[in-house]
């Protein structure tokens, strides 16, 4: 399909061929894959840098951490990685205040896996992104599909905000909030997303709003205080009904993981919100297993689902397709909200 060829050259082709020194700005998580990637292709790193007000005299993967200033000055003319997310304006115009002095990319780490996207990974699926790509029910769709993939490839930070979209998670014009919506909020996290439906729809039968966390979930009783018909549950949705060995990390990195010592509940939608009308998914990498917990609310009821598709390399392709393997008559909508890297990334199954 000649509307998916991709021209710009793979961010990581382009690395293997430098010749400037490779320098990270950020640390964390995400900043580890980085590294991990670029040892397993044999490119140097040069040093790791991150914003002033983080910088103190920490040691990074044998590099002193240095501010941008000191890494620019040692360095001269680099390359420089993105190694951290960031929802903040300050924080991204501080990026682009670099890319504006230096050669600067954005690589694709995965959120709940331990890859990054490479071209070769696009090639690898490119008959699924094809798929996707021809189920799209709008043009807006189609663009921000495209340039994510543009993206993702070559790492350019223009290709990545190419694919913001203005509003927030229920300000789709095609979302039709009602009155009587039986919601459910799987991934609550600390309630950000019940108050904003809570103020987008007005009213509603009932809320139900799952978080696993045990640090999230006591600000998420806090945050849905005073809201009528609303059950908040410290437990994860999933295919199953059970227990789960769960990782508790700081912020949004907490995960179901089989390794984790402390168990959290697990259950699944089909369980406990058999007359859902919509459901909103973001679940840290499980997605599909959520999905598939809530196969029988799909099939009788067709909610109109909401589902993030930024955790893993596959999520693009996979999660509809199996949303449609399971009731084909569903329209499907993507949208990506403002962020570094590409977070933030929702189909909407209407």
């Amino acid at each position: 399909m000649d509307k998916l060829r991709i021209e710009e050259k793979p961010l990581w082709e382009r690395l293997a061929e430098c010749k400037k020194p490779v320098v990270l700005y950020g640390m964390g998580n995400g900043a580890d894959k980085v590294i991990a990637h670029m040892q397993k292709r044999d490119i140097p790193l040069a040093g790791v840098f991150a914003s002033d007000g983080f910088v103190r005299g920490q040691v990074f993967h044998g590099h002193e951490v240095t501010t941008y200033r000191q890494a620019k000055d040692r360095f001269g003319d680099m390359v420089v990685l993105v190694a951290f997310g960031t929802h903040r304006p300050d924080v991204v115009q501080n990026i682009e205040r670099v890319a504006a002095e230096c050669e600067l990319y954005v690589p694709d780490a995965e959120v709940a896996g331990g890859n990054v996207f490479t071209r070769e990974f696009y090639d690898a699926h490119r008959e699924d992104f094809e798929d996707t790509f021809a189920l799209l029910c709008d043009e807006r769709s189609r663009h921000v599909f495209f340039n994510l993939l543009r993206y993702k490839v070559s790492g350019k930070l223009s290709r990545l905000m190419e694919s913001v979209c203005a509003g927030g998670l229920f300000s789709f014009e095609r979302l039709e909030l009602r009155g009587d919506e039986a919601y459910v909020d799987a991934g609550a996290y600390d309630g950000d997303t019940v108050r904003e439906f809570s103020e987008a729809a007005g009213g509603w039968q009932s809320i139900t709003a799952l978080e696993p966390d045990k640090k999230n979930y006591r600000k998420l009783l806090k945050s849905t205080e005073g809201l009528h018909d609303c059950t908040c549950m410290q437990a994860a949705a999933h295919s199953e009904d059970g227990t789960q060995g769960f990782a508790q990390s700081a912020g949004r990195q907490s995960r179901l993981r089989k390794d984790a010592q402390t168990p959290v509940r697990t259950c699944r939608i089909d369980s406990i919100a058999p007359d859902a009308t919509m459901v909103k998914l973001d679940v840290e990498g499980h997605e599909r297993e959520a999905l598939q917990g809530m196969e029988r609310v799909i099939k009788n009821g067709r909610p109109r689902l909401i589902v993030s598709a930024y955790h893993r390399n596959e999520d693009l392709f996979a999660l509809s397709k199996l949303v449609k393997s399971i009731r084909a008559d569903y329209r499907i909508y993507l949208r990506r909200f403002y962020s570094v890297p590409a977070w933030d990334i929702v189909y909407y199954f209407l």
